[in-house]
């Protein structure tokens, strides 16, 4: 008999999928202890992953929280900005 693992479908997991990014806007509308937990949470998941063996070029948002910068970027696609063809 098959377990429910056995019959998963398993993806390899990328830091994409576990990271959250922000526009200029969504991190200028945080308050401190906002960027401090978001900081706290994008190096500890980037952490995690490399503790578990994933091997992948830094993000350049990990690179901006180690030197404090601000993490946002410029071009965030989202959902309902994509046009379909």
């Amino acid at each position: 008999m098959e377990t429910v693992l056995q019959k998963a479908s398993w993806k390899l997991l990328s830091f994409e999928d576990v990271a959250l990014f922000l526009t200029r806007e969504e991190w200028e509308n945080l308050d401190w202890a906002q960027k401090y937990l978001y900081r706290d949470v994008m190096m500890e998941n980037y952490r995690s992953m490399i503790f578990l063996g994933f091997q992948f070029p830094k993000p350049e948002v990990i690179s901006q929280l180690e030197d404090w910068d601000e993490p946002w970027i410029l071009d965030l696609p989202r959902a309902w900005n994509r046009t379909t063809s």
